[in-house]
């Protein structure tokens, strides 16, 4: 069988986009983009394991940090420099906007704090 070479244009476009769609499904370090206004959207972390987080101090807090921006920042120890994913790039954080990062850690161990007081009381 001989293969027919593409010659439409609408044709070579749609493969190429479809195989880079595939290669971003499998390499990318986060596979689904999550813009900032998808990462309001997602359901609240458990209050369990916000707890038990808490429970492991600086290491409970750091994997909390994990969970919620993996693919989003990274720490380079040998520099000691914090990156951003750009969407395309890592690139270093001039602006500092891994400490709003740190800041949600703070916000969702209190929101975590009310919501088990407030069904303390309930009870």
């Amino acid at each position: 069988m001989k293969a027919t070479p593409l010659t439409d244009l609408n044709e070579i476009r749609l493969l190429t986009e479809a195989a880079a769609e595939a290669e971003r499904r499998e390499y990318a370090p986060n596979p689904e983009p999550i813009n900032d206004h998808e990462q309001e959207e997602r359901d609240p972390i458990p209050s369990a394991v916000v707890l038990a987080r808490l429970r492991e101090n600086e290491d409970g807090d750091a994997r909390l940090f994990v969970e919620l921006h993996r693919g989003r920042f990274l720490f380079d120890h040998a520099a000691s420099v914090w990156y951003k994913w750009t969407g395309n790039y890592w690139a270093e954080d001039f602006l500092n906007e891994v400490m709003a990062g740190i800041e949600e850690i703070i916000s969702i161990y209190g929101q975590t704090a009310q919501r088990e007081a407030w069904l303390r009381l309930q009870a």
